[in-house]
């Protein structure tokens, strides 16, 4: 019987020594592969290097800072607004780098990541370094970003999309009468915008009016987008082409 237990004491002994090695072996495999994963590969600049700026995935605030698949240890970078300042301050001083190149044609970024990034362009233009831009075809907020490179390349047979921005407002009137549902809706005078969604089911002449006239969307387009590509491409809000201002007033 004592020979049996011993016998029985080293298997058991014999398959956790087995498991704890494998165990062991495994996980030095894993944090291997994440460490080479994670590694990042050093950049040497030459001299007469030029900075290309893509903006075809979408740009978050910090790198990296959206979903990503943790098992996939192929997957690059995604370059965070903070970092893609940070280079192109960095390529301002940088005596190896004599210019940016801005790949637009694709810009998944929203206005307010758009203008940051044009903002450090353009105080990257105060080192009297160049800046060129090239695309097939320009989308309004890839041409607002373009406008300040000293050369605006486009394809010979592409286009830019210049609309303006618009402002779209809902009314409820019909589905509320499907409803029956009455509103009970007080107002003195033509200009009283805030409750036609609730009363009619399009908008009056009067609010038609001041939305054009004193609207937030034109105001920004004119203020931010317009009279900015209008300064770099050496062309004042005067002279503009008649048809364009027509097209930014009525918001298409």
């Amino acid at each position: 019987m004592n020979q049996f237990f011993k016998f029985l004491f080293a298997s058991c002994l014999g398959t956790a020594l087995a498991l704890v090695l494998l165990a062991f072996i495994g996980f030095s495999m894993l944090a291997s592969l994440a460490g080479s994963a994670s590694e990042k590969s050093k950049v040497s600049i030459g001299p007469n290097s030029v900075l290309q700026l893509n903006f075809d995935m979408p740009i978050p605030e910090k790198t990296n800072n959206l979903p990503m698949d943790p098992f996939d240890f192929d997957q690059e970078d995604v370059v965070g607004l903070t970092d893609m300042v940070k280079a192109v301050e960095k390529a301002k001083t940088d005596p190896d780098i004599k210019g940016i190149y801005i790949d637009g044609t694709v810009v998944s970024a929203g206005k307010a990541t758009s203008s940051v990034l044009r903002a450090a362009l353009v105080d990257f233009k105060t080192s009297g370094k160049f800046i060129v831009a090239y695309a097939p075809y320009y989308t309004q907020n890839a041409y607002y970003l373009a406008s300040v490179a000293d050369s605006v390349l486009l394809n010979p047979v592409g286009a830019v999309d210049f609309r303006g921005l618009s402002s779209m407002i809902m009314y409820y009137k019909g589905m509320l009468d499907k409803l029956d549902i009455q509103m009970k809706i007080f107002y003195a005078g033509k200009f009283k915008s805030a409750t036609e969604p609730l009363r009619m089911d399009k908008m009056s002449d009067e609010n038609r009016l001041q939305v054009r006239s004193t609207s937030i969307p034109c105001t920004i387009f004119l203020s931010t987008i317009l009279l900015p590509a209008a300064t770099f491409r050496k062309t004042n809000s005067a002279g503009l082409p008649t048809t364009l201002k027509a097209l930014v007033q009525r918001g298409h």
